[in-house]
């Protein structure tokens, strides 16, 4: 019974959290619309995923205007560590946005499980 309303709890989100492998597979087959960083200016700066649009600290300012209109396609988020990308992943699922995935931290990516390093 616990275990069923676990898994009720854990869908009942409207973003998906994907793993490592799951978000590299999904960024090389071109599954999302836009793949937005939400991580500070000079993190952006030291590199960011290829494609990637960047909405600084979108989990803060809330500012999804630049992707206004998409709010049906499917839409990555990502930043450092995963807290800033689940807060995002929030956002714009308040905001409406249907189809939005949570890609973690590249910190996750290097960390063993991810891979390498990001594609930047």
């Amino acid at each position: 019974s616990f275990m069923l309303l676990a898994s009720l709890a854990s869908t009942s989100l409207g973003y998906v959290t994907l793993q490592h492998q799951e978000f590299r597979d999904k960024i090389s087959d071109s599954f999302f619309s836009i793949l937005i960083d939400v991580r500070r200016q000079d993190e952006w700066d030291a590199g960011h995923l290829a494609n990637a649009t960047f909405l600084e600290s979108l989990q803060l300012t809330q500012n999804w205007s630049p992707i206004a209109g998409c709010q049906s396609c499917p839409i990555a988020v990502y930043c450092r560590t995963g807290v800033r990308s689940k807060a995002a992943a929030l956002v714009l699922e308040a905001a409406g946005f249907t189809e939005v995935y949570d890609g973690l931290g590249i910190t996750q990516w290097q960390g063993g499980g991810g891979g390498g390093p990001p594609p930047f």
